[in-house]
């Protein structure tokens, strides 16, 4: 299984030098904030270079109908791609891909959104064509990294008359195979085959176009990275290859704040494109760019861009957040965010039970959000009541991402009212916030309690994995929210396929339920399957189909 990361090479990795170690120690130089020596040199150095041309060494070519793209390949030897030639066109039927999935990648970017033409290059791939090389990236030569997707290297030369233009091509997997490594990812899904190709093209290609605009700035890098995975699911909104970012930022957005160089965060924050896109189209992301290649730094367009559209940073920053609180369970349908309802629900840094005046404290990074929940005492009958508090740090006056700078905020709730605090909707309660920089945000969600409304099946039964990947299960009435609950799963003949402890939730019209997410990691196969759900005061058992 393949890793899903893409490597983004950027200013002249594979400059003209004396030797190709010589090249290979640029490109290295010029990726040290997002990969480590070893594993830059150990990736160029799996790529056996053309010593004149300083491109991958394939053996065969072949060129899209209207001779935008020349796609290099292999058909023997570890980068061989897969032999299967049914039109007998004496070309494989993956090159017949990708030269498909080229053209067509080519007539959405460039013909329906208008981006700058980019199918043409300085011509050391031997045409004036974009060059698409194939080469073997996907099996584990990234030593304790897993294998990668693709990546994007820009040419020596500047485009004359540019600000800082550069043509490009871009290597990417021979097959994209299952049997590829995914040593050491964590990711929540893993994309093969076509569906592979197909996002991993729209992701290189947009790189290519961005680099045709700038490929300078402080910020270049993660406005790069956003604006490609993004595109992936723009085109092919069927593959959800992005939810592995995603789910990682909902998860844990406390580790991937944007305001830092970590290098995975801006691949997570490719959702905040698609909240861009949703709000405002795709001419507001077209018009970052072209700001950029009119010298504008990144983050400084798109704040320009926003504020064309009378909307500020710290508004589309805030209401971003608030998009990604109404996910998993709490989705409002696909209102907000297209598949709001099968990302992961927003989780919290904390719960908390309620102690009037407690103080909680957070460092938080520049554009960062946090989420905590607070647990009232329980009402007999009832659940209990809860508060979900959203805290964020939003700083349009730092144009650079990776500034470095913290503010601490603190916050408290009280049974009183005081000068410094607001009542918390619908509860008899009083919420204080302090902060040193204004621009710092929260919201608070207020949940009273309700009667809880036990069910004895679960949901959705049948389940078909192609509509969704949550299962929501029973759970015993003795069983209250936050309570902790054995979840098992078995095949018809009792094999066991899942066993772990979940919390209790209510799910959609209050139901008392404990949800497994990606459930097709474990019902995968059609047929009929048995679940017990386990609490200390009792247990539900149940049977659910899978078509």
């Amino acid at each position: 299984m393949k890793k899903k990361i893409y490597i983004l090479i950027v200013l002249a990795a594979f400059i003209a030098a004396s030797n190709l170690l010589e090249a290979k120690k640029t490109a290295d130089a010029l990726m040290h904030d997002r990969y480590d020596e070893k594993k830059t040199l150990q990736l160029l150095d799996d790529i056996i270079m053309d010593t004149l041309t300083f491109r991958p060494a394939n053996t065969h070519f072949a060129d899209s109908k209207e001779g935008n793209f020349r796609v290099h390949y292999d058909i023997t030897g570890r980068n061989a791609v897969p032999s299967i030639d049914e039109d007998n066109n004496n070309i494989p039927d993956f090159i017949d891909s990708v030269l498909y999935y080229a053209d067509y990648i080519n007539e959405f970017y460039i013909f329906d959104l208008g981006y700058k033409p980019f199918a043409i290059d300085s011509g050391s791939g031997g045409s004036k064509a974009f060059d698409i090389y194939l080469w073997e990236l996907g099996d584990d030569s990234l030593d304790g990294y897993g294998g990668i997707y693709g990546m994007s290297i820009l040419d020596k030369q500047q485009i004359p008359g540019s600000h800082s233009s550069h043509n490009s091509f871009c290597v990417i997997d021979d097959d994209f195979s299952e049997l590829d490594s995914n040593n050491g990812s964590q990711t929540f899904q893993t994309t093969n085959g076509f569906d592979a190709l197909k996002v991993t093209l729209a992701h290189e290609l947009h790189h290519a176009i961005q680099f045709l605009y700038t490929s300078e700035g402080i910020n270049a890098y993660v406005f790069q990275e956003m604006t490609s995975v993004f595109y992936e699911n723009r085109l092919f909104p069927e593959i959800k290859d992005y939810y592995q970012y995603t789910n990682k930022l909902l998860l844990n957005p406390d580790d991937y704040p944007l305001g830092t160089n970590n290098a995975l965060a801006p691949y997570c924050y490719g959702i905040f494109f698609q909240y861009l896109y949703k709000k405002f189209g795709d001419a507001a992301i077209k018009r970052v760019w072209e700001l950029g290649g009119n010298g504008v730094e990144h983050f400084t367009a798109l704040n320009q861009v926003l504020e064309s559209y009378d909307f500020s940073m710290k508004e589309a920053w805030e209401e971003f957040v608030t998009w990604m609180y109404f996910t998993g369970d709490r989705a409002k349908g696909d209102t907000l965010f297209n598949d709001a309802p099968e990302l992961r629900a927003l989780a919290f840094i904390d719960t908390i039970d309620y102690s009037p005046g407690r103080e909680e404290f957070a460092r938080m990074a520049s554009y960062e959000f946090r989420a905590y929940r607070v647990n009232f005492p329980v009402v007999p009958g009832r659940t209990n009541d809860t508060l979900d508090i959203l805290i964020s740090n939003p700083n349009p006056k730092k144009t650079n991402l990776y500034s470095g700078f913290t503010d601490e905020v603190s916050w408290m709730l009280l049974n009183e009212a005081n000068s410094e605090t607001i009542p918390v909707p619908n509860m008899q309660y009083y919420f204080k916030y302090a902060t040193d920089n204004p621009e710092n945000s929260y919201k608070l969600y207020s949940m009273p309690g309700t009667i809880p409304n036990y069910i004895g099946y679960a949901y959705p039964n049948p389940y078909k994995p192609n509509e969704s990947s949550n299962v929501y299960f029973p759970v015993p009435e003795e069983a209250f929210i936050n309570d902790n609950v054995l979840l098992y799963i078995y095949s018809i003949d009792m094999q066991p396929l899942f066993c772990e402890t979940l919390k209790v939730g209510i799910s959609h019209e209050d139901r008392t339920t404990v949800a497994l997410h990606d459930a097709d990691r474990y019902m995968k196969e059609p047929g009929v399957y048995i679940y017990m759900v386990k609490h200390k005061k009792g247990k539900t058992l149940g049977k659910i189909a899978v078509k």
